[in-house]
């Protein structure tokens, strides 16, 4: 979109909208034939969506949003079962690589979630066909039509967009701080919000830089590495969780320490990822990397 137009917030936010509802469309028949990471960038696509209603509520009129956006968790929930499931399967044999005694209890790891990963293929396929999901796209499109629009969506977008993108980096900096002061288990939950919140300020910062161009650009890179570095947190996370659950049922001996390995393996990941999460963090919250979001810089 040209910035020579001086876009209105509903020129770029709608132009962003109809994208991500096109692509959702255009995923839903790979998906239900499990093409190759059709699963994993139809779910993509409605964390973006998802995003792109919190972010930018205040420019539609009405309450509606609050259920679309439950909508919107629940499809992604659904999505993200096979996708967790195909991650944590390659993760595991990732970690096992080279280890004789861990590769040892992959074989009931597999078993396990192969036959969760049929369960929840087969519920994508029932529910991409069902009334739900398509009353879920038909509110989606009927976002899209100028009366659903308030009056703040007719606002320049220079100036209307960075207050907005602006409440997503002060809602990771919350997150961030009260991780800072948890510990154990806690620390893992308040590190998956924190992650949440960086990918809901990547989403908004991406949708934005037709506008803001390079500097959203960068504030949209500098938000995915700390989504990234904690995705891998709350990959590994998961996988212990998952491996000690196995280990708890099996009662071969000889599994015991196939899964105490795994697990070392993942503690030791986890580890990595703390020092990596504090290098990314600084990157996003340099002030040089979210200047075009004071109201000073709107354009």
């Amino acid at each position: 979109m040209s910035r020579s137009r001086s876009p209105s917030a509903h020129d770029v936010v709608r132009a962003h909208l109809a994208e991500q509802v096109g692509a959702l469309r255009g995923w839903e028949d790979r998906a239900r034939a499990n093409q190759p990471d059709a699963v994993h960038q139809m779910r993509v696509t409605t964390r973006r969506l998802s995003a792109a209603l919190s972010t930018f509520a205040p420019l539609w009129k009405g309450a509606a949003l609050t259920h679309l956006r439950s909508e919107l968790a629940w499809l992604g929930a659904l999505l993200g079962e096979a996708r967790d499931v195909e991650v944590m399967q390659a993760r595991l044999h990732t970690l096992a690589a080279g280890d004789a005694e861990a590769q040892a209890g992959l074989a009931r790891l597999d078993q396990h979630l192969e036959a969760r990963h049929r369960e929840a293929l087969a519920e994508i396929d029932a529910t991409l066909a069902s009334d739900r999901y398509h009353a879920c796209l038909d509110s989606l499109e009927s976002l899209l039509a100028r009366d659903a629009w308030s009056a703040a969506a007719d606002r320049p977008a220079g100036s209307a967009l960075a207050s907005l993108v602006r409440r997503d980096w002060k809602r990771v900096r919350r997150r961030v701080r009260r991780a800072e002061h948890s510990r154990g288990i806690t620390r893992d939950h308040e590190l998956h919000a924190v992650r949440r919140a960086a990918r809901r300020l990547r989403y908004a910062a991406e949708a934005v830089a037709p506008v803001y161009g390079p500097e959203a650009e960068a504030t949209g890179r500098a938000a995915k590495l700390v989504q990234d570095v904690l995705g891998e947190h709350q990959d590994s996370v998961v996988s212990a969780e998952l491996v000690r659950t196995l280990a708890a049922a099996d009662r071969s001996e000889g599994h015991a320490a196939a899964y105490a390995r795994l697990l070392a393996a993942e503690a030791r990941r986890r580890a990595e990822t703390d020092v990596l999460f504090e290098q990314a963090w600084t990157a996003l919250r340099d002030k040089r990397s979210r200047a075009w979001m004071r109201p000073s810089r709107a354009r």
